[in-house]
């Protein structure tokens, strides 16, 4: 019995088994060892040996197919053209995706702090409007308040302006809801950009400041999708 599950190795080292010649009787019944707790250093010993044997058993086999998997992840992603996506879901990486698909989707975009960098990319080369760019479509009555907010998107045919306001670990929801509501005036879509699970605390700043309704929350994760397909999207229609 016990060379079925591996275990005949460890038959002179278990001390519970007083008789070698009839191990199997020690095996019966549950608990077994004659319903007798079985000593810590056996129970030790067969669990080390059931875990090495289960090891060799699909150690090969779970190799074979992480590998496959890998290839599958590499295709995958050469489809959808985001080797480049930005695994770290930093602040500036954040902005990084916003600018990008902003950029994509054939938008002015702006970004408050042009010196950030998100994988050795600086984001001020990926946006293309600057404060000029903005008191042109915007005026000069909320430039100060519109040149602050993290990631702008202005659409020349619509004359709207998308405004996020990416909002990480550790940082006031608040702050970011108002720099958005002092921009009220314009046509404007406003966004608060964080994760999920500050999704609450989005809602409950936006009723202190009695502008229920007035902007939306965006979390991390729609984000990397919006990134995603319309970097999905792009590849798709760039051959014909």
């Amino acid at each position: 019995m016990l060379d079925e599950v591996g275990l005949g190795e460890l038959l002179p080292r278990l001390s519970f088994i007083e008789d070698k010649g009839k191990c199997g009787v020690y095996f019966r019944g549950v608990p077994a060892n004659l319903k007798k707790p079985l000593p810590a250093g056996d129970a030790e010993l067969i669990v080390s040996c059931l875990g090495r044997r289960v090891s060799e058993g699909v150690g090969e086999e779970l190799r074979r197919k992480v590998a496959g998997l890998e290839e599958r992840v590499s295709r995958l992603e050469g489809l959808l053209g985001v080797r480049d996506l930005p695994l770290s879901l930093n602040r500036e990486c954040v902005e990084f995706m916003l600018i990008s698909v902003g950029r994509m989707l054939g938008f002015c975009v702006y970004t408050a702090d042009s010196s950030k960098r998100c994988n050795n990319v600086r984001l001020g080369d990926l946006a293309n409007m600057s404060r000029v760019g903005l008191i042109k479509f915007a005026g000069s009555t909320v430039l100060d308040s519109l040149s602050r907010i993290d990631v702008v998107w202005y659409d020349p045919e619509s004359k709207c302006f998308y405004a996020f306001e990416v909002v990480a670990r550790g940082e006031e929801m608040r702050g970011a809801l108002e720099r958005l509501t002092d921009i009220r005036i314009l046509k404007v879509k406003p966004y608060v950009v964080s994760f999920e699970d500050r999704r609450s605390e989005f809602e409950k700043a936006l009723g202190c400041l009695g502008v229920r309704g007035s902007c939306k929350f965006l979390s991390v994760d729609d984000v990397v999708r919006m990134y995603i397909f319309t970097r999905l999207c792009r590849h798709s229609t760039e051959s014909l």
